[in-house]
């Protein structure tokens, strides 16, 4: 058997805390993050009891490890995933430390609870940007009014992370659509940033924007010059906006999708009997990284 499975782990729950709590033990490393993920295995209501204790102690470490394990593993059951939730929001208000909120958020977010939308909302203008990145991680799984209208707020935010994730939460909200969420990806489109850009670009092609398509070729153009390659992004923005035209043909496409045939870049699309478009390369819309 495998001894790195959460399961085979023989140490009491107890054990566990302790060594993820230990001073040797520093947080965000792989061993912590293995404790974590034992205890999320284990998630029941005797675990989560215990974990209602670290979560209010003096010492901000001990909350954090009670989120952590709180946030993900077999407390994504419906049930247990209600009484996490509850006792996320419980905590939320009072608490004060900023790695713990962040913490907080980033957990709400893992439940996808659409209870946590209103109170992660009222966090988009807090002080420290990790509680404001951590607030876009919590609404990013959400498609209502107030999440989308955060994102939005956010989407301009003065930290780059805060920024990106956000430009990426709109763009990737493929559910919705409205003029509010389009100009806000426009408005981002500018960005020097590459990659918020991108984010951008692709968001608006998803959505068959045509104001999308003199941006991207514009784009496209500077880094054929500069020698510096297309990457997935604009890859996907073009494979969007292939999708795009072939089902809503409009003039505005055609600079662009020459262009892109001039060079090559990405597939044509494949069009099925029913007279819809799919790009021929999945994975439209990857996250700029990895959440643990």
């Amino acid at each position: 058997m495998n001894a790195q499975l959460p399961q085979n782990d023989a140490r009491g729950n107890e054990e566990i805390i302790a060594a993820a709590l230990a001073p040797s033990c520093e947080p965000d490393s792989d061993e912590y993050w293995s404790a974590v993920r034992i205890l999320q295995h284990r998630i029941e209501m005797p675990l989560i009891d215990r974990m209602r204790e670290l979560i209010v102690h003096p010492d901000e470490r001990h909350r954090i490890l009670a989120t952590d394990v709180i946030a993900q593993g077999r407390a994504k059951e419906k049930e247990l995933s209600r009484v996490c939730v509850k006792l996320l929001l419980e905590v939320l208000n009072r608490e004060r430390s900023p790695q713990v909120l962040s913490a907080i958020c980033n957990a709400l977010g893992h439940h996808e609870s659409a209870d946590a939308t209103g109170p992660l909302s009222e966090l988009q203008s807090h002080p420290d940007e990790n509680v404001r990145l951590a607030v876009v991680h919590g609404l990013s799984c959400q498609d209502d009014p107030i999440a989308v209208a955060s994102l939005i707020s956010l989407s301009v935010d003065s930290d780059r992370d805060v920024r990106n994730w956000a430009t990426f939460g709109l763009g990737s909200m493929t559910s919705v659509d409205s003029s509010a969420l389009r100009e806000a990806l426009l408005a981002r489109i500018k960005e020097p940033d590459e990659e918020i850009s991108g984010e951008a670009l692709v968001g608006l092609a998803l959505r068959g924007d045509t104001r999308v398509a003199l941006p991207l070729l514009e784009a496209i153009n500077a880094l054929h010059e500069s020698q510096s390659g297309f990457g997935t992004l604009i890859t996907d923005a073009v494979e969007a906006s292939r999708v795009a035209a072939a089902k809503t043909p409009d003039d505005t496409w055609k600079p662009l999708l020459a262009r892109c045939d001039e060079l090559g870049l990405s597939k044509q699309i494949e069009q099925s009997p029913d007279g819809s478009c799919t790009p021929l390369t999945p994975d439209i819309l990857s996250p700029p990284c990895a959440l643990e």
